[in-house]
């Protein structure tokens, strides 16, 4: 599937919503200064749709070039969110780190196919310590310290962000495929009548 469709753009905007729904559903609130697990909720959206998106429903290239884009661009983004007084490389590690797991796990979880009924499952339990750890470099790099109670409830609130992700996921590839089915079915009945 190479030819892009403007129905693709709902495999990034599913893992967005939901993970709105799932930040909201989890109380998580807002940071205004720095980041914290809403702004991270949010990003890990953006970063699995993009990717899921470029994976699944687009050649190899663009997704080569989100990989190697997509940190560079988060890693900004902390910059400029965290503060001047921390090197922006500092930020980049973390950043490729995290953009790499998600590919993993889009990529051996997600579209597996011997892994579809188990999928939100797993991208729960897979995500909920990446997003946590990428959390925590992040803190430490601002110099905050966490606590254990702390860190229980950012496996909690990865677990259930992820999950919302695999289903918004989910939800995305159910629609394209659906209106695939039609499309072959109209195509089909015209060939037939002629």
């Amino acid at each position: 599937m190479t030819n892009f469709k403007i129905r693709y753009i709902i495999v990034l905007l599913f893992p967005v919503i939901a993970s709105l729904i799932a930040v909201y559903l989890a109380k998580i609130e807002y940071v205004p200064r720095g980041i914290g697990f809403y702004e991270l909720g949010l990003i890990a959206g953006f970063s699995c749709g993009l990717l899921a998106l470029l994976y699944k429903y687009c050649s190899a290239r663009p997704l080569y070039y989100a990989l190697i884009l997509l940190p560079i661009v988060l890693a900004f983004a902390l910059y400029a969110s965290l503060g001047r007084h921390i090197s922006i490389f500092a930020t980049l590690l973390p950043s490729i780190a995290f953009v790499l797991v998600s590919y993993v796990m889009i990529r051996y979880i997600m579209y597996l196919p011997a892994l579809m009924r188990m999928r939100p499952v797993l991208m729960g339990l897979v995500g909920a310590p990446v997003i946590s750890s990428y959390y925590a470099a992040l803190s430490q790099l601002m110099g905050r310290e966490i606590s254990s109670q702390l860190w229980q409830e950012n496996l909690m609130n990865g677990l259930i962000i992820y999950v919302f992700i695999s289903f918004g996921l989910s939800m995305a590839e159910l629609i394209i495929v659906r209106s695939e089915v039609k499309e072959l079915q109209k195509t089909q009945d015209a060939e037939d009548d002629a």
